[in-house]
């Protein structure tokens, strides 16, 4: 049961932080006002949406957050998968380097975009704790020291 929501839960934190990347970057997230005064003296007022894209632009530290947190999401798909499937050691330490960076980048940008990640980073930590409920359940009791 632990391996099945290590999994699910795990693959779901990937790609639902892969939705709201893209949505908080092409999605309507902001608004655009303006007006014009024309010659004749009335006013034409005009407003819309506008993504991220469009009223930041690429700069050097959103492609850097970005491809943190893009990275973080494929990594703890992977490795709560391949924990999961095969109980590998690697998977595992994967799964629980990209939850505290995918974490990390949530905090950092929580004033801004961080607290949309927040359902993926849950996701990842309810992978973190039943794959270590899992790895706990297959570890053969160590020698006693008496």
């Amino acid at each position: 049961m632990a391996r099945r929501i290590e999994m699910l839960s795990g693959l779901a934190a990937g790609l639902i932080g892969v939705a709201t990347l893209l949505f908080t970057l092409y999605g309507p997230t902001g608004r655009i006002e303006s007006a014009e005064t024309r010659p004749d003296g009335t006013i034409v007022t005009s407003s819309g949406a506008t993504s991220m894209l469009e009223s930041q632009s690429f700069s050097v530290v959103l492609i850097l957050f970005l491809t943190v947190m893009t990275v973080s999401l494929f990594g703890v798909a992977f490795g709560s998968w391949t924990h999961a499937t095969s109980g590998s050691a690697a998977g595992f330490t994967l799964l629980w380097l990209s939850t505290i960076a995918l974490a990390g980048g949530a905090m950092l940008s929580l004033l801004s975009i961080g607290l949309f990640f927040m359902p993926s980073v849950l996701l990842a930590i309810i992978a973190c704790i039943a794959g270590r409920a899992r790895s706990s359940q297959r570890q053969p009791p160590g020698p006693s020291h008496a």
